[in-house]
């Protein structure tokens, strides 16, 4: 066989292998900028119990005013939890009178400071001012059974549902704006559903700089977010990685743009740097500090400390700001090096036959040999980019 042939061959099989590997690792490869960004763990600070005699009891969800105040979903005690940021215990409400809660699970503050807690036992929505006092509830409109609630600049409320698996987009007078999300999947259905658009159990919302709407799909185990003009995207976290989701219960958006997600059966607090996906975790199950035990809820204040609302280990976490700095692209994204690992394996085999003339000799069949069992390693090395 003439070496031209031979040359057209060995250039289409290596075509051929790096087309496998990319194939092969699609799932985990994710196309983003060459710079990444390099993520520093969270430092823990402290934990908040409550008091010596009145500690906290399965807290389902936290929330930070811009005074640095942290108000706890006490489920347990059926009572919100007020508390200065050094864990320094201020006051309790909730629980007693007329328009008492019965299982606090969601909290949030609206633009004017007022808190709206969600109370899952009577499936309601209770006001309160800044100082504990009840003003009224929500009314409902076309949403049954709330599960989260969240907050845009101007006001503008956003309910989830969790009869109807939808999110209800509110004005500030109190009327329904818009319905996010698709028809509940009939009960004969599987109960996960990962097209986009369709909710399992949404029970974290948050709202970026850009306007668009985080939503943590809780039984979907992924992150939805919704855009009026782009329509949805799911992230998952990468497959095969240690940034994948199981039951993300709650996020928090940052100022700084990253996405805090609070997922219980991992036992973590997963950071997305926006949309471009996950870029690393923290916590792992324990009940020691600076580990996490159930995490349910989560919030993160002005000075972009981070707090997590542990219900199976009864506190409230406390956490520095994640830190961040520029790096080349990390591990499972796609690398500039897997062009020139190709151009090299090609280089190589050419190189060989030019020495080897028209023949090729048995050193030169054991020299390709062993240059093939070299590529799979580098091609795989230059997509993953480890």
């Amino acid at each position: 066989m003439k070496r031209k042939h031979l040359l057209g061959i060995l250039a289409i099989m290596t075509v051929m292998a790096a087309g496998y590997l990319l194939i092969s690792n699609y799932e985990s490869w994710q196309p983003l900028p060459l710079m990444a960004e390099r993520f520093l763990e969270p430092r823990h600070v402290v934990s908040i119990y409550g008091q010596e005699n009145n500690r906290l009891v399965e807290p389902m969800d936290v929330a930070v005013g811009k005074d640095g105040r942290v108000y706890v979903a006490d489920a347990g005690n059926r009572r919100i939890a007020v508390f200065e940021d050094d864990g320094k215990f201020v006051k309790s409400f909730g629980d007693k009178g007329e328009n008492r809660l019965y299982y606090p699970t969601r909290v949030a503050i609206d633009p004017q400071g007022r808190l709206f807690v969600v109370d899952s036992e009577a499936a309601k929505i209770s006001i309160f001012d800044s100082e504990g006092r009840y003003v009224s509830q929500v009314p409902k409109k076309r949403w049954e059974y709330p599960g989260t609630i969240a907050f845009g600049s101007d006001g503008t409320m956003f309910v989830s549902d969790l009869a109807k698996q939808k999110i209800f987009k509110i004005d500030a007078t109190g009327e329904v704006e818009a319905e996010l999300g698709k028809e509940k999947l009939p009960a004969d259905f599987p109960s996960m559903s990962l097209e986009n658009g369709r909710f399992s159990y949404p029970l974290g919302l948050g709202l970026d700089s850009e306007a668009r709407l985080w939503v943590a799909d809780s039984n979907n185990a992924r992150i939805q977010v919704y855009d009026e003009r782009r329509g949805y995207r799911s992230l998952m976290g990468s497959i095969n990685t240690k940034t994948k989701l199981s039951l993300p219960r709650d996020l928090a958006v940052a100022g700084d743009g990253k996405v805090y997600v609070a997922d219980t059966l991992a036992h973590k607090v997963f950071v997305f740097n926006g949309v471009s996906g996950p870029i690393g975790a923290f916590g792992g199950a324990g009940l020691e500090e600076g580990k996490l035990f159930m995490p349910n809820g989560i919030a993160v204040g002005e000075d972009g400390r981070i707090y997590v609302a542990e219900k199976g280990a009864h506190r409230v976490s406390v956490w520095n700001r994640s830190i961040t700095g520029s790096l080349v692209s990390s591990a499972n994204r796609f690398s500039p090096v897997a062009p020139l690992a190709l151009i090299t394996v090609i280089a190589i085999t050419a190189a060989l036959f030019r020495q080897r003339g028209k023949g090729v000799s048995r050193p030169g069949i054991r020299s390709l040999a062993a240059s093939n069992r070299l590529a799979e390693p580098l091609f795989r090395f230059a997509i993953r980019s480890i």
